[in-house]
């Protein structure tokens, strides 16, 4: 009867099923976490190109190229741009011209990335479309968008006609921030609830599997003892339903034996004794 059940269930079954149980959820974690982190990147990669392009647009189709830095400085405060929010509008071969939210500034000198912008193909057309063409850039801090510009009258004092470009900085240092603290928050959440629904899942493993087990094995070794009164409780009809079933059907028989056998000892007890009566009373 001690090999009716296999090995594993006389080992720790607790180790064996919630150790697997918990590496499997974490990995359905990381892959949830992974699809969220996405979402979320996108959704904040789309919410700034969406105000670059409004800003840019706004800048291009309102403002008269005629007007100089002081007309244009107050259109850019009717904007309501933030205090991170820089434009810069360039003309090529010209110093630039970078619009704050509270200030216009004449540059002197090129900014890094300003010399190779003629050298682009969207440059060297109009923009002959409501959006012109485009380019974007990120940097670890910093969000550029770069439109095209068709020039029709000089800029401020910039006695220029031609192709220019609309440059937006965005410093993003403030949005990537608020994305790291929504990807801990979610983070935090789908680790905790890893480990609830792991838990809930070993719970009503436990409840179905290892306490029928445990109940086998205390039937079994019942059983050794002589004992066969117990029986292993059935709660679904499935695998382990259908061995304590079994075990259960295999025990009315012992038990039925047990009892013929007892039954049969008894009478045969009883025979002997009256046997030995009737000799004695020769």
């Amino acid at each position: 009867m001690g090999n009716v059940f296999p090995i594993s269930l006389r080992l720790s079954l607790k180790l064996k099923i919630l150790i697997p149980l918990i590496s499997i959820s974490f990995l359905v974690f990381g892959f949830v976490f992974w699809i969220f982190h996405g979402y979320l990147v996108a959704t904040y990669e789309n919410e700034i190109k969406k105000r670059a392009e409004t800003i840019a647009l706004t800048i291009i189709y309102t403002s008269d190229a005629s007007q100089d830095p002081n007309q244009i400085q107050r259109l850019v405060t009717t904007l309501n741009l933030d205090p991170d929010v820089k434009l810069i509008v360039t003309v090529a071969g010209n110093p630039p011209i970078v619009f704050a939210s509270s200030r216009v500034q004449w540059v002197d000198k090129n900014i890094s990335f300003l010399p190779d912008l003629p050298e682009r193909p969207f440059l060297r057309a109009s923009a002959t479309s409501t959006k012109g063409y485009h380019f974007e850039e990120r940097t670890n801090n910093s969000f550029i968008y770069i439109t095209s510009l068709k020039m029709t009258r000089p800029l401020g004092n910039i006695g220029v006609i031609g192709n220019g470009a609309l440059l937006l900085e965005l410093d993003v240092s403030s949005i990537i921030q608020e994305l790291s603290q929504a990807i801990f928050v979610m983070a935090v959440g789908l680790a905790l609830s890893t480990i609830l629904i792991a838990v809930f899942i070993y719970l009503i493993i436990r409840r179905f599997v290892l306490i029928p087990a445990k109940a086998m094995k205390n039937v079994m070794v019942n059983r050794t003892k002589g004992v066969m009164k117990e029986r292993v409780p059935v709660y679904f009809n499935d695998e382990i339903g259908s061995i304590a079933l079994s075990l259960n059907e295999m025990l009315d028989q012992l038990e039925d034996e047990s009892n013929k056998r007892s039954l049969v000892e008894a009478r045969l007890r009883e025979s002997e004794s009256r046997l030995r009566e009737l000799n004695s009373q020769k």
